[in-house]
């Protein structure tokens, strides 16, 4: 399973340093502890989950620096679900 994340809205918001901070995916998938997305342009990020089942819903939150107060940013929020289709699986 492919994530992709665009942090182009907080780095315009002044509310993400590309330089000093991270972000990382947590869910259900890995039990809750973070795993640290790879920037892959200026405002891009990506992670790849390789231990994610066909057929199974999966819950997950994006986190500033790892952080569960900076989770779901700018304002927190619901845990994302994902039901997780036979194949590639691509998040944006």
């Amino acid at each position: 399973m492919l994530f992709i994340l665009n942090m182009a809205d907080e780095i315009e918001l002044g509310s993400f340093d590309t330089e000093t901070q991270f972000v990382d995916v947590a869910g259900t998938f890995n039990d809750w502890e973070g795993e640290q997305l790879e920037a892959i342009d200026d405002s891009l990020y990506t992670i790849t989950i390789t231990n994610v089942l066909a057929n199974s819903v999966i819950e997950f939150k994006f986190r500033k620096d790892g952080d569960w107060e900076n989770a779901e940013f700018p304002e927190g929020g619901e845990d994302r679900t994902y039901m997780v289709e036979k194949g590639d699986n691509t998040l944006e």
